[in-house]
């Protein structure tokens, strides 16, 4: 799992983040999202490449790898990070 602490800065900074993700079905995904708020052991953010502008969650246990990346967003939602 990747630290919680990646999600926060990035969040604070407005930062997107690049992540790698088992989905419930077992396959590994790439995703790149912009973070809101970590609630309940899931990561609440919009997913730039998949069903863009749409809140999703994403179980921080599935997480496998997670990167700042240098793209910046404007919160749509408050950001609770």
């Amino acid at each position: 799992m990747a630290g919680e602490s990646v999600f926060r800065k990035a969040g604070k900074n407005r930062q997107q983040v690049r992540i790698q993700y088992t989905d419930r079905h077992g396959r590994n995904i790439v995703r790149t999202v912009r973070p809101y708020e970590i609630k309940g052991g899931r990561l609440w953010a919009t997913d730039t490449t998949h069903g863009a502008g749409k809140i999703h969650s994403f179980k921080l246990a599935r997480v496998r790898a997670a990167t700042a990346i240098e793209n910046r967003y404007h919160p749509r939602w408050p950001v609770k990070l």
